[in-house]
């Protein structure tokens, strides 16, 4: 009977374990990201990794509102064409704009990948440039 108990106890607090575990996290945009490395091709095929080990910060705040590495404060916009294809817009005083389409990696909900495009959602790379955040 004891032995029973105490088989039932460690079953009981292997479920618990991995069920804590096993949570996926969601993702959410509100939080710091910090660039970390970007994404070029050179239109031959070559893409080329850069790590930054000093990048710049977005600190997305609740009701719209953002922060940058400098302590500007600023205001963001998402706006969701469909299911696959989502665009950021951030803005900070004396008119300075800047434009994404974003993604966020499938199996990591704290990278953030961001590629810049103009205010009529056109990517303004020829070719690839992309921008990868993590949350910090």
């Amino acid at each position: 009977m004891k032995r029973s108990i105490l088989i039932l106890l460690f079953i009981m607090f292997i479920n618990i374990t991995i069920g804590c575990k096993s949570e996926k996290k969601k993702f959410t945009l509100i939080g710091k990201w910090k660039l970390v490395e970007t994404l070029n091709n050179d239109g031959g095929g070559h893409i080329y990794h850069e790590k930054i080990s000093n990048g710049r910060t977005f600190d997305f705040k609740e009701n719209d509102k953002i922060i940058n590495e400098s302590g500007q404060i600023g205001r963001y916009q998402i706006e969701k064409l469909d299911s696959y294809s989502s665009f950021l817009h951030i803005s900070f005083p004396k008119g300075n704009e800047e434009y994404f389409s974003f993604t966020v990696e499938k199996n990591d909900p704290e990278k953030l990948i961001l590629n810049p495009n103009n205010s009529k959602h056109q990517n303004l790379c020829d070719e690839q440039c992309t921008e990868i955040y993590v949350k910090e």
